[in-house]
């Protein structure tokens, strides 16, 4: 069970519109049921109108590390290289 469900919206909505809001915070569930916070408020939905949202857990201690230069040569050759593309005529 997830803590969090993106809502999906069921009007017509633009071409290249989302078609689900969220992530919404769950409060209750239910087997039909979902109680979710959308904009402070309180909102009962069914269950067919949400998907589970999968959300980063901030409380993990993982330390953030980035990759260098340096080590993606060393990995990969052809990571940061450029290359030249001549177009046959």
């Amino acid at each position: 069970a997830s803590s969090h469900v993106f809502l999906r919206v069921d009007s017509v909505q633009p071409p290249l519109s989302q078609n689900y809001t969220g992530p919404h915070e769950v409060i209750r569930r239910t087997d039909k049921v979902f109680t979710i916070f959308i904009n402070g408020r309180r909102n009962e939905v069914s269950i067919d109108h949400v998907k589970p949202a999968y959300v980063w857990d901030d409380t993990d201690d993982i330390p953030l590390t980035g990759i260098s230069k340096q080590q993606a040569n060393e990995t990969d050759p052809h990571f940061f290289k450029r290359q030249n593309y001549v177009p046959h005529k």
